[in-house]
């Protein structure tokens, strides 16, 4: 908590008075975090660290395919193509490696 008090001190403060103007996945983001936090603390004691991270990892780059496939949060379209679906198959592959 200090540290970020510092690093708020050291970047001059924040308009935290313009909270609504930020864009709803932004606000979300928290809340998320939090979800995320209390499923490791829920977790880890049954699927171990390695594969709780693998499992954190995959979910967030599969995340990211769909977001820019989509073109969601204000990104570029990217298309799906055989080499993104090749990279999803070896990434699938790897975390089903890694948990079992």
């Amino acid at each position: 908590m200090l540290l970020s008090l510092f690093l708020l001190w050291c970047g001059g403060g924040e308009r935290i008075q313009e909270w609504y103007t930020a864009p709803w996945y932004m606000l979300a983001a928290g809340c998320l975090g939090v979800a995320l936090f209390r499923t490791i603390n829920v977790t880890l004691p049954c699927l171990g660290a390695t594969a709780m991270v693998t499992l954190i990892i995959v979910g967030q780059l599969l995340t990211g395919v769909l977001i820019d496939a989509q073109g969601w949060l204000g990104t570029a379209a990217r298309p799906f193509d055989m080499f993104r679906a090749a990279g999803v198959l070896l990434l699938l592959a790897g975390g089903w490696l890694i948990v079992r």
